[in-house]
Protein backbone atom coordinates (compact mmCIF):
# COMPACT_ATOMS: atom_id res chain seq x y z
CA UNK A 1 0.00 0.00 0.00
CA UNK A 2 1.31 3.40 -1.18
CA UNK A 3 1.43 6.43 0.62
CA UNK A 4 0.52 9.47 -1.13
CA UNK A 5 0.93 13.08 -0.18
CA UNK A 6 -2.53 15.04 0.29
CA UNK A 7 -2.85 18.11 1.64
CA UNK A 8 -6.01 17.94 3.15
CA UNK A 9 -4.95 15.97 5.57
CA UNK A 10 -2.71 16.71 8.59
CA UNK A 11 -0.53 13.45 8.10
CA UNK A 12 -0.51 10.20 5.59
CA UNK A 13 -1.99 7.01 6.84
CA UNK A 14 1.26 4.09 7.16
CA UNK A 15 -1.46 1.82 8.08
CA UNK A 16 1.02 -0.98 9.29
CA UNK A 17 2.94 1.80 11.49
CA UNK A 18 -0.69 3.02 12.82
CA UNK A 19 -1.45 -0.96 13.46
CA UNK A 20 1.61 -1.13 16.00
CA UNK A 21 0.87 1.67 17.47
CA UNK A 22 -3.17 0.81 18.43
CA UNK A 23 -1.32 -2.53 19.73
CA UNK A 24 0.65 -0.60 22.56
CA UNK A 25 -1.97 1.31 23.01
CA UNK A 26 -4.13 -1.81 23.87
CA UNK A 27 -1.50 -3.25 25.73
CA UNK A 28 -1.29 0.16 27.88
CA UNK A 29 -4.82 -0.03 28.46
CA UNK A 30 -4.81 -3.66 29.32
CA UNK A 31 -1.95 -2.96 32.04
CA UNK A 32 -3.99 -0.15 33.12
CA UNK A 33 -6.92 -1.75 33.75
CA UNK A 34 -4.67 -3.95 36.43
CA UNK A 35 -4.72 -0.33 38.30
CA UNK A 36 -9.13 0.03 38.55
CA UNK A 37 -9.66 1.69 35.21
CA UNK A 38 -12.28 0.76 33.37
CA UNK A 39 -11.88 -1.17 30.03
CA UNK A 40 -14.58 0.69 28.28
CA UNK A 41 -12.80 3.67 28.31
CA UNK A 42 -10.78 2.10 25.05
CA UNK A 43 -13.25 3.03 23.17
CA UNK A 44 -11.80 7.09 23.25
CA UNK A 45 -8.79 5.49 21.73
CA UNK A 46 -10.70 5.15 18.45
CA UNK A 47 -12.50 8.45 19.32
CA UNK A 48 -10.11 10.56 19.18
CA UNK A 49 -7.69 8.87 16.62
CA UNK A 50 -10.40 8.35 13.81
CA UNK A 51 -10.95 11.61 13.01
CA UNK A 52 -7.30 12.21 11.60
CA UNK A 53 -7.66 9.98 9.04
CA UNK A 54 -11.11 11.97 7.24
CA UNK A 55 -9.78 13.97 3.84
CA UNK A 56 -12.31 17.59 3.96
CA UNK A 57 -12.30 18.18 0.54
CA UNK A 58 -11.98 14.13 -0.82
CA UNK A 59 -14.35 12.06 1.76
CA UNK A 60 -13.57 8.49 1.44
CA UNK A 61 -15.65 6.82 3.79
CA UNK A 62 -14.67 2.84 3.15
CA UNK A 63 -11.32 3.78 3.69
CA UNK A 64 -12.10 5.39 6.93
CA UNK A 65 -14.07 3.04 7.82
CA UNK A 66 -11.56 -0.12 7.05
CA UNK A 67 -8.72 2.40 9.04
CA UNK A 68 -10.88 2.35 11.49
CA UNK A 69 -11.23 -1.15 11.99
CA UNK A 70 -7.75 -1.91 11.48
CA UNK A 71 -7.14 0.52 14.32
CA UNK A 72 -9.75 -1.07 16.75
CA UNK A 73 -8.64 -4.84 15.82
CA UNK A 74 -4.84 -3.73 16.85
CA UNK A 75 -6.07 -2.13 20.18
CA UNK A 76 -8.15 -5.66 20.75
CA UNK A 77 -5.01 -7.76 20.27
CA UNK A 78 -2.69 -5.64 22.43
CA UNK A 79 -5.30 -6.15 25.17
CA UNK A 80 -6.01 -9.32 24.72
CA UNK A 81 -2.34 -10.48 24.37
CA UNK A 82 -1.28 -8.70 27.45
CA UNK A 83 -3.98 -10.19 29.65
CA UNK A 84 -2.80 -13.79 27.86
CA UNK A 85 1.00 -13.18 29.42
CA UNK A 86 -0.18 -12.20 33.04
CA UNK A 87 -2.49 -14.99 32.97
CA UNK A 88 0.02 -17.57 32.04
CA UNK A 89 2.58 -16.10 33.93
CA UNK A 90 0.60 -16.50 37.22
CA UNK A 91 -0.34 -19.56 36.49
CA UNK A 92 1.81 -21.08 38.65
CA UNK A 93 2.19 -22.45 42.79
CA UNK A 94 2.31 -20.12 45.31
CA UNK A 95 5.16 -20.82 47.82
CA UNK A 96 6.17 -18.76 51.08
CA UNK A 97 8.75 -20.90 52.90
CA UNK A 98 11.64 -23.49 53.21
CA UNK A 99 11.50 -26.14 49.96
CA UNK A 100 14.39 -28.26 48.27
CA UNK A 101 14.80 -27.06 44.86
CA UNK A 102 16.48 -28.84 42.03
CA UNK A 103 17.03 -27.25 38.83
CA UNK A 104 19.87 -26.38 36.11
CA UNK A 105 22.02 -22.92 35.91
CA UNK A 106 21.41 -20.62 33.02
CA UNK A 107 23.03 -18.01 34.12
CA UNK A 108 25.68 -16.33 37.06
CA UNK A 109 25.79 -13.29 38.60
CA UNK A 110 28.60 -12.67 41.40
CA UNK A 111 28.90 -9.24 43.58
CA UNK A 112 31.37 -8.79 46.34
CA UNK A 113 28.68 -10.29 48.83
CA UNK A 114 26.28 -12.71 47.22
CA UNK A 115 25.86 -15.14 43.73
CA UNK A 116 22.69 -15.23 42.24
CA UNK A 117 21.94 -18.21 39.74
CA UNK A 118 18.97 -18.18 37.55
CA UNK A 119 17.32 -21.74 37.03
CA UNK A 120 15.31 -23.29 34.36
CA UNK A 121 13.47 -26.82 34.62
CA UNK A 122 12.49 -26.30 38.18
CA UNK A 123 11.65 -28.75 40.55
CA UNK A 124 10.16 -27.02 43.96
CA UNK A 125 9.66 -30.04 46.52
CA UNK A 126 8.45 -32.65 44.29
CA UNK A 127 6.06 -30.37 41.99
CA UNK A 128 7.44 -29.52 38.55
CA UNK A 129 6.90 -25.65 37.94
CA UNK A 130 7.11 -23.71 34.46
CA UNK A 131 9.02 -20.47 35.15
CA UNK A 132 12.22 -19.72 36.55
CA UNK A 133 13.95 -19.21 39.69
CA UNK A 134 16.47 -16.32 40.95
CA UNK A 135 18.76 -17.97 44.01
CA UNK A 136 20.88 -15.74 45.74
CA UNK A 137 23.98 -17.96 47.82
CA UNK A 138 26.66 -16.40 49.89
CA UNK A 139 29.97 -15.67 48.23
CA UNK A 140 31.40 -18.67 49.66
CA UNK A 141 29.79 -20.38 46.91
CA UNK A 142 31.13 -18.43 43.69
CA UNK A 143 32.77 -20.55 41.58
CA UNK A 144 31.15 -23.34 42.44
CA UNK A 145 29.15 -23.63 39.76
CA UNK A 146 28.99 -23.35 35.59
CA UNK A 147 25.90 -22.84 33.07
CA UNK A 148 24.37 -25.93 32.27
CA UNK A 149 24.88 -27.51 36.09
CA UNK A 150 22.49 -29.20 37.58
CA UNK A 151 21.42 -28.39 41.21
CA UNK A 152 19.78 -28.75 44.58
CA UNK A 153 19.58 -26.06 47.14
CA UNK A 154 17.62 -25.49 50.24
CA UNK A 155 15.97 -22.20 51.65
CA UNK A 156 13.71 -19.81 51.68
CA UNK A 157 11.29 -19.99 48.72
CA UNK A 158 8.70 -17.35 47.55
CA UNK A 159 6.61 -16.66 44.84
CA UNK A 160 7.05 -13.04 43.00
CA UNK A 161 3.88 -13.79 40.64
CA UNK A 162 1.30 -11.94 43.42
CA UNK A 163 2.62 -8.71 42.09
CA UNK A 164 1.74 -9.63 38.50
CA UNK A 165 1.28 -7.22 36.36
CA UNK A 166 1.61 -3.50 37.71
CA UNK A 167 4.88 -4.65 39.43
CA UNK A 168 6.00 -7.06 37.74
CA UNK A 169 6.84 -6.58 34.37
CA UNK A 170 9.81 -6.94 34.32
CA UNK A 171 9.40 -10.39 35.89
CA UNK A 172 7.16 -11.44 33.26
CA UNK A 173 9.46 -10.23 30.68
CA UNK A 174 12.38 -12.45 32.45
CA UNK A 175 9.93 -15.71 33.34
CA UNK A 176 11.46 -15.20 36.51
CA UNK A 177 8.32 -16.60 38.87
CA UNK A 178 10.09 -17.71 41.90
CA UNK A 179 12.97 -16.67 44.06
CA UNK A 180 15.28 -18.50 46.75
CA UNK A 181 17.50 -17.44 49.75
CA UNK A 182 19.48 -20.54 49.42
CA UNK A 183 21.73 -21.91 52.96
CA UNK A 184 22.88 -24.83 51.08
CA UNK A 185 23.73 -25.71 47.44
CA UNK A 186 25.19 -28.93 45.87
CA UNK A 187 26.13 -29.72 42.23
CA UNK A 188 24.63 -32.91 40.98
CA UNK A 189 25.46 -33.55 37.47
CA UNK A 190 25.58 -31.35 33.96
CA UNK A 191 22.90 -31.77 30.93
CA UNK A 192 24.32 -30.98 27.62
CA UNK A 193 22.64 -27.71 25.79
CA UNK A 194 24.92 -26.55 22.80
CA UNK A 195 23.95 -23.07 23.75
CA UNK A 196 25.09 -23.18 27.26
CA UNK A 197 28.30 -25.47 26.17
CA UNK A 198 29.42 -22.91 23.95
CA UNK A 199 28.73 -19.53 26.52
CA UNK A 200 30.50 -21.56 29.01
CA UNK A 201 34.00 -22.46 26.14
CA UNK A 202 33.54 -18.43 24.98
CA UNK A 203 33.88 -18.02 29.44
CA UNK A 204 36.78 -20.18 29.75
CA UNK A 205 38.46 -18.90 26.76
CA UNK A 206 38.08 -15.39 27.16
CA UNK A 207 39.74 -15.08 30.90
CA UNK A 208 42.29 -17.47 29.70
CA UNK A 209 43.57 -15.59 27.22
CA UNK A 210 43.24 -12.31 28.86
CA UNK A 211 43.19 -9.75 32.22
CA UNK A 212 40.84 -10.07 34.44
CA UNK A 213 39.27 -6.35 33.54
CA UNK A 214 40.18 -7.10 29.57
CA UNK A 215 38.21 -10.31 29.68
CA UNK A 216 34.84 -9.31 31.78
CA UNK A 217 34.24 -6.30 29.36
CA UNK A 218 35.17 -8.74 26.04
CA UNK A 219 32.37 -11.18 27.95
CA UNK A 220 30.19 -8.34 28.33
CA UNK A 221 30.56 -6.89 24.88
CA UNK A 222 30.06 -10.80 23.51
CA UNK A 223 27.28 -12.02 25.38
CA UNK A 224 26.04 -9.26 27.88
CA UNK A 225 27.61 -10.69 30.97
CA UNK A 226 28.54 -8.23 32.79
CA UNK A 227 28.66 -10.03 36.20
CA UNK A 228 32.53 -9.74 36.26
CA UNK A 229 33.42 -6.05 35.88
CA UNK A 230 34.17 -3.79 38.74
CA UNK A 231 31.35 -2.06 39.94
CA UNK A 232 33.22 1.07 39.62
CA UNK A 233 34.48 0.79 36.08
CA UNK A 234 30.64 -0.39 34.99
CA UNK A 235 29.05 2.85 36.43
CA UNK A 236 31.88 5.36 35.33
CA UNK A 237 31.24 3.63 32.11
CA UNK A 238 27.25 4.54 32.72
CA UNK A 239 28.12 7.72 33.40
CA UNK A 240 29.92 7.98 30.20
CA UNK A 241 26.88 7.11 28.19
CA UNK A 242 27.46 3.91 26.72
CA UNK A 243 26.62 1.34 29.19
CA UNK A 244 24.49 -0.45 26.21
CA UNK A 245 27.49 -1.83 24.97
CA UNK A 246 27.11 -4.66 27.54
CA UNK A 247 23.69 -5.48 26.89
CA UNK A 248 23.69 -7.53 23.81
CA UNK A 249 20.99 -5.79 21.56
CA UNK A 250 20.55 -3.30 18.26
CA UNK A 251 24.50 -2.74 17.98
CA UNK A 252 25.38 -6.29 18.63
CA UNK A 253 22.75 -8.05 16.73
CA UNK A 254 22.67 -5.50 13.97
CA UNK A 255 26.76 -5.41 13.82
CA UNK A 256 26.10 -9.41 13.11
CA UNK A 257 23.59 -9.10 10.48
CA UNK A 258 25.87 -5.99 8.64
CA UNK A 259 28.68 -8.83 8.50
CA UNK A 260 26.35 -11.45 7.93
CA UNK A 261 24.76 -9.27 5.10
CA UNK A 262 28.04 -8.34 3.96
CA UNK A 263 29.03 -12.34 3.17
CA UNK A 264 25.88 -13.48 1.70
CA UNK A 265 25.95 -10.31 -0.67
CA UNK A 266 29.94 -11.12 -1.97
CA UNK A 267 29.66 -14.82 -1.79
CA UNK A 268 28.08 -17.61 -4.32
CA UNK A 269 25.40 -17.63 -1.27
CA UNK A 270 24.04 -14.71 -3.28
CA UNK A 271 22.90 -16.80 -5.71
CA UNK A 272 20.66 -18.71 -3.01
CA UNK A 273 17.13 -18.30 -3.30
CA UNK A 274 15.11 -15.50 -1.09
CA UNK A 275 13.82 -18.12 1.15
CA UNK A 276 17.45 -19.77 1.54
CA UNK A 277 18.96 -16.47 2.33
CA UNK A 278 16.74 -15.43 4.73
CA UNK A 279 16.97 -18.57 6.53
CA UNK A 280 20.62 -18.84 6.56
CA UNK A 281 20.76 -15.30 8.07
CA UNK A 282 17.79 -16.31 10.13
CA UNK A 283 19.62 -19.55 11.93
CA UNK A 284 23.01 -17.88 12.68
CA UNK A 285 21.47 -14.60 14.26
CA UNK A 286 18.89 -17.05 16.49
CA UNK A 287 22.07 -19.26 17.08
CA UNK A 288 23.57 -16.24 18.39
CA UNK A 289 20.91 -15.23 20.26
CA UNK A 290 20.80 -18.48 21.86
CA UNK A 291 24.15 -18.28 23.45
CA UNK A 292 23.57 -15.16 24.86
CA UNK A 293 20.29 -16.61 26.37
CA UNK A 294 17.54 -14.99 24.33
CA UNK A 295 17.21 -12.35 26.71
CA UNK A 296 14.28 -9.55 25.95
CA UNK A 297 16.90 -6.90 24.27
CA UNK A 298 18.28 -9.95 22.40
CA UNK A 299 15.21 -11.49 20.88
CA UNK A 300 13.93 -7.85 20.27
CA UNK A 301 16.90 -7.09 17.77
CA UNK A 302 17.18 -10.66 16.63
CA UNK A 303 13.07 -10.19 15.62
CA UNK A 304 13.77 -6.49 14.07
CA UNK A 305 17.06 -7.23 11.75
CA UNK A 306 14.73 -10.76 10.26
CA UNK A 307 11.46 -8.38 9.42
CA UNK A 308 15.01 -5.37 8.21
CA UNK A 309 16.08 -8.33 5.62
CA UNK A 310 12.54 -9.96 4.83
CA UNK A 311 10.99 -6.58 4.20
CA UNK A 312 14.05 -5.94 1.96
CA UNK A 313 14.51 -9.29 0.12
CA UNK A 314 10.94 -9.34 -0.82
CA UNK A 315 10.35 -5.19 -1.34
CA UNK A 316 6.82 -4.37 1.29
CA UNK A 317 8.12 -1.38 3.22
CA UNK A 318 10.18 0.71 1.91
CA UNK A 319 8.99 3.44 4.06
CA UNK A 320 11.16 3.15 7.11
CA UNK A 321 8.04 4.01 10.00
CA UNK A 322 6.42 0.56 7.89
CA UNK A 323 9.31 -1.05 8.94
CA UNK A 324 9.37 -0.08 12.22
CA UNK A 325 5.65 -0.40 12.52
CA UNK A 326 6.45 -4.49 11.35
CA UNK A 327 9.27 -4.91 13.91
CA UNK A 328 7.09 -3.44 16.36
CA UNK A 329 4.69 -5.60 15.81
CA UNK A 330 6.56 -8.98 15.79
CA UNK A 331 8.45 -8.14 19.08
CA UNK A 332 4.97 -7.12 21.05
CA UNK A 333 3.38 -9.97 19.53
CA UNK A 334 6.39 -12.19 21.19
CA UNK A 335 5.94 -11.01 24.37
CA UNK A 336 3.42 -7.83 25.07
CA UNK A 337 5.32 -7.08 28.47
CA UNK A 338 8.18 -5.66 26.35
CA UNK A 339 6.33 -2.77 26.07
CA UNK A 340 7.34 -2.10 29.63
CA UNK A 341 10.77 -2.56 29.33
CA UNK A 342 13.05 0.29 29.15
CA UNK A 343 15.25 -1.83 26.45
CA UNK A 344 12.36 -1.80 24.01
CA UNK A 345 11.50 2.14 24.61
CA UNK A 346 14.33 3.00 23.73
CA UNK A 347 15.13 1.13 21.21
CA UNK A 348 12.30 2.10 19.20
CA UNK A 349 12.58 5.80 20.33
CA UNK A 350 16.00 5.60 18.60
CA UNK A 351 14.88 4.00 15.81
CA UNK A 352 11.96 6.93 15.44
CA UNK A 353 14.42 9.56 16.31
CA UNK A 354 17.23 8.48 13.86
CA UNK A 355 14.15 8.35 11.07
CA UNK A 356 12.92 11.85 12.16
CA UNK A 357 15.86 13.83 12.60
CA UNK A 358 18.63 12.63 10.80
CA UNK A 359 17.89 14.01 7.46
CA UNK A 360 16.75 17.95 9.26
CA UNK A 361 20.18 17.55 11.44
CA UNK A 362 22.27 16.69 8.23
CA UNK A 363 20.97 19.49 6.37
CA UNK A 364 21.38 22.17 9.12
CA UNK A 365 24.79 21.24 9.62
CA UNK A 366 25.82 20.99 5.58
CA UNK A 367 24.47 24.01 5.24
CA UNK A 368 26.40 26.14 8.30
CA UNK A 369 29.33 24.73 6.60
CA UNK A 370 29.03 25.69 3.21
CA UNK A 371 27.70 29.54 4.45
CA UNK A 372 30.47 29.48 6.71
CA UNK A 373 33.38 28.35 4.40
CA UNK A 374 31.39 30.11 1.33
CA UNK A 375 30.90 27.37 -0.98
CA UNK A 376 29.98 28.35 -4.40
CA UNK A 377 26.91 27.52 -6.19
CA UNK A 378 29.21 25.67 -8.99
CA UNK A 379 30.73 23.48 -7.05
CA UNK A 380 27.89 21.59 -5.73
CA UNK A 381 27.20 20.43 -9.08
CA UNK A 382 30.54 18.68 -9.56
CA UNK A 383 31.43 15.10 -8.14
CA UNK A 384 32.32 15.43 -4.37
CA UNK A 385 36.07 15.65 -3.15
CA UNK A 386 37.55 12.97 -1.15
CA UNK A 387 37.29 15.41 2.15
CA UNK A 388 33.95 16.08 1.03
CA UNK A 389 32.83 12.70 1.23
CA UNK A 390 34.73 12.23 4.68
CA UNK A 391 32.90 15.32 5.83
CA UNK A 392 29.36 14.12 4.52
CA UNK A 393 30.26 10.57 6.57
CA UNK A 394 30.94 12.18 9.94
CA UNK A 395 28.21 14.77 9.59
CA UNK A 396 25.79 11.51 8.58
CA UNK A 397 27.66 9.98 12.00
CA UNK A 398 27.27 12.90 14.28
CA UNK A 399 23.39 12.90 12.88
CA UNK A 400 22.83 9.60 13.55
CA UNK A 401 24.59 9.92 17.40
CA UNK A 402 22.69 12.99 18.11
CA UNK A 403 19.29 12.21 16.82
CA UNK A 404 19.44 9.05 19.26
CA UNK A 405 20.45 11.06 22.11
CA UNK A 406 18.07 13.17 21.66
CA UNK A 407 14.98 11.05 21.10
CA UNK A 408 15.88 9.21 24.42
CA UNK A 409 16.94 12.12 26.39
CA UNK A 410 13.88 11.53 28.82
CA UNK A 411 13.76 7.90 28.98
CA UNK A 412 17.27 8.03 30.08
CA UNK A 413 16.58 10.95 32.81
CA UNK A 414 13.19 8.98 33.66
CA UNK A 415 14.80 5.61 34.07
CA UNK A 416 18.31 6.06 35.34
CA UNK A 417 17.98 9.27 37.14
CA UNK A 418 20.72 10.56 35.20
CA UNK A 419 21.76 12.30 31.98
CA UNK A 420 25.21 11.53 31.15
CA UNK A 421 26.85 14.85 29.34
CA UNK A 422 29.57 12.82 28.17
CA UNK A 423 26.89 10.85 26.12
CA UNK A 424 26.89 12.32 22.73
CA UNK A 425 30.82 12.55 22.23
CA UNK A 426 31.76 8.89 23.99
CA UNK A 427 28.52 7.66 21.61
CA UNK A 428 30.11 9.21 18.25
CA UNK A 429 33.83 8.01 19.22
CA UNK A 430 33.07 4.59 20.69
CA UNK A 431 29.87 3.29 19.49
CA UNK A 432 30.60 3.09 15.51
CA UNK A 433 34.36 1.86 17.04
CA UNK A 434 33.48 -0.78 18.98
CA UNK A 435 30.29 -1.59 16.47
CA UNK A 436 32.90 -2.56 13.91
CA UNK A 437 35.07 -4.69 16.48
CA UNK A 438 32.20 -6.74 17.36
CA UNK A 439 32.36 -8.82 14.42
CA UNK A 440 36.29 -8.96 14.16
CA UNK A 441 36.30 -10.02 17.97
CA UNK A 442 34.15 -12.53 17.88
CA UNK A 443 35.62 -14.24 14.93
CA UNK A 444 38.56 -14.15 16.78
CA UNK A 445 36.94 -15.63 19.63
CA UNK A 446 35.55 -18.45 17.60
CA UNK A 447 38.47 -19.13 16.38
CA UNK A 448 40.24 -19.84 19.86
CA UNK A 449 37.12 -21.73 21.21
CA UNK A 450 37.99 -24.63 18.46
CA UNK A 451 41.27 -24.66 19.18
CA UNK A 452 43.70 -25.62 22.33
CA UNK A 453 42.47 -23.26 25.60
CA UNK A 454 46.78 -22.36 25.30
CA UNK A 455 46.56 -20.55 22.14
CA UNK A 456 44.35 -17.59 23.48
CA UNK A 457 46.65 -15.68 25.01
CA UNK A 458 47.94 -15.17 21.34
CA UNK A 459 44.88 -14.84 19.68
CA UNK A 460 43.54 -12.67 21.99
CA UNK A 461 46.60 -10.66 22.62
CA UNK A 462 45.74 -7.62 20.32
CA UNK A 463 41.84 -6.91 21.96
CA UNK A 464 43.16 -7.07 25.33
CA UNK A 465 45.79 -4.59 24.34
CA UNK A 466 42.96 -2.43 22.11
CA UNK A 467 40.76 -2.93 25.88
CA UNK A 468 43.19 -1.54 28.13
CA UNK A 469 43.69 1.70 26.07
CA UNK A 470 39.83 2.28 25.48
CA UNK A 471 38.88 1.54 29.08
CA UNK A 472 41.89 3.72 30.54
CA UNK A 473 39.65 7.10 30.31
CA UNK A 474 36.95 5.32 32.10
CA UNK A 475 39.29 3.90 34.98
CA UNK A 476 41.21 6.75 35.46
CA UNK A 477 39.00 10.23 35.58
CA UNK A 478 35.27 10.46 37.15
CA UNK A 479 32.91 11.07 34.84
CA UNK A 480 29.92 11.45 36.94
CA UNK A 481 30.16 15.14 38.01
CA UNK A 482 29.28 16.37 34.31
CA UNK A 483 25.75 14.60 34.39
CA UNK A 484 22.51 16.31 34.81
CA UNK A 485 20.66 14.07 37.60
CA UNK A 486 17.19 14.34 39.75
CA UNK A 487 15.48 16.05 36.70
CA UNK A 488 12.16 14.06 37.06
CA UNK A 489 10.15 13.82 33.66
CA UNK A 490 6.73 11.89 33.42
CA UNK A 491 5.31 10.17 30.80
CA UNK A 492 2.87 12.40 29.61
CA UNK A 493 5.52 14.85 29.47
CA UNK A 494 7.31 12.52 27.60
CA UNK A 495 4.81 12.05 24.77
CA UNK A 496 4.73 15.78 24.56
CA UNK A 497 8.39 16.25 23.59
CA UNK A 498 7.88 13.40 21.05
CA UNK A 499 5.18 15.02 19.80
CA UNK A 500 7.74 18.89 19.53
CA UNK A 501 9.96 16.47 17.84
CA UNK A 502 7.84 15.65 15.10
CA UNK A 503 6.91 18.92 13.98
CA UNK A 504 10.98 19.43 12.69
CA UNK A 505 10.14 16.73 9.92
CA UNK A 506 7.97 16.56 7.04
CA UNK A 507 6.05 14.23 8.36
CA UNK A 508 2.92 16.92 8.93
CA UNK A 509 1.19 18.20 5.59
CA UNK A 510 1.38 21.95 7.03
CA UNK A 511 2.69 24.69 5.79
CA UNK A 512 6.76 25.13 7.06
CA UNK A 513 5.49 28.16 9.39
CA UNK A 514 2.94 26.31 11.22
CA UNK A 515 5.16 23.76 12.18
CA UNK A 516 8.01 25.89 13.37
CA UNK A 517 5.33 27.86 15.67
CA UNK A 518 4.13 24.57 16.53
CA UNK A 519 7.46 22.86 17.53
CA UNK A 520 8.28 26.25 19.79
CA UNK A 521 4.68 25.82 21.48
CA UNK A 522 5.22 22.05 22.42
CA UNK A 523 8.63 22.30 23.41
CA UNK A 524 8.29 25.43 25.46
CA UNK A 525 5.55 23.81 26.98
CA UNK A 526 7.20 20.66 27.89
CA UNK A 527 10.60 23.52 29.38
CA UNK A 528 7.74 24.99 31.15
CA UNK A 529 5.88 21.65 32.48
CA UNK A 530 9.55 19.91 33.34
CA UNK A 531 10.68 23.22 35.53
CA UNK A 532 7.62 23.74 37.35
CA UNK A 533 7.78 20.05 38.22
CA UNK A 534 11.57 20.21 39.60
CA UNK A 535 11.65 23.45 41.58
Amino acid sequence: MQNTVTEDKLFNFRPVFFAGAFLALGIAFSYLTYTGVSAWWGLLFLLLGAPFFFCASNKKTKRVLLAVVLLACSAFVGFISFRIAVTSYTNVGSYDGTYTVYGRVIEISETDEEVTLTLDKVYIGSTAEKGRLNATLPVAFAGNFSLGTKVVLDGTVKSVVAQTAKYAVWNIGKNICFTAKAETCVAVGRTFDLALYIRQRIRNVVYAGMDKTSAAVTLGILTGDTAGIGEGLLQNIRYGGIAHIFAVSGLHIGALYTFCLALINRSPLKRFAKPLRFILLGVILLFYGSVCGFSPSVLRAVVMCLVFYATRLWGYGSDPLERIGIAGIAVLLLSPTALYEIGFQLSFAACLGIFLLVPPIESVCVGIVDKLFKRRKEDISRPPSIGRRIFKRCVSMLAVTLSAQIATAPLLLQSFGYLSGWSLLFNFLFVPLIGGMFSVLLIIVAVACVLPISVAPILLYAPAVVWSALLLVFEVVDLSAFAVRSVAVPTYLQYLYGLSITFLTDKWNVKRRTKIILFFVTVTAFAVAVYVLNI
